[in-house]
């Protein structure tokens, strides 16, 4: 219980006010649904295009992105480029998912198993630790 206060915790204070979103659910939404596709790879028009028959109504591609960036910037999530020597590709497929926390994405999401996706961000917080 107290992980899920935190997550919305996150998505109210840091994001909302912030940001002044108007429409919470769409945002609360997208962040549980980045929070269970965690270490796959999401592109912006399959995202708009889930929320879009979900709400019944238009989603954009400029607000699923901004929506991202928010996530990012909050640190719910990290999106990370597929591995390509090539920046064409690197720009052009979609990015992985990868939550900061695997107790506050369990908090929110169905249980499930995650096997080989739990070590793969374990590896991403370590690369990024050692950027720091």
């Amino acid at each position: 219980m107290l992980l899920k206060e935190y997550f919305d915790s996150i998505i109210f204070r840091d994001i909302v006010s912030r940001y002044n979103i108007r429409d919470v659910n769409l945002l609360k939404t997208l962040a549980i649904i980045m929070q269970t596709n965690i270490s796959s790879p999401s592109s912006i028009g399959k995202l708009a295009s889930v929320l879009q028959d979900s709400f019944k109504r238009k989603t954009s591609l400029e607000t699923v992105s901004r929506f991202l960036e928010y996530f990012e910037s909050a640190f719910l999530i990290f999106l990370v480029p597929i591995f390509s020597y090539k920046i064409k590709d690197q720009l052009q497929y979609p990015r992985k998912i990868y939550s900061i926390d695997a107790g506050l994405r369990n908090a929110v999401c169905f249980r499930f198993s995650e096997a080989g996706k739990t070590p793969s961000r374990e590896k991403l917080i370590l690369l990024l630790k050692k950027d720091l």
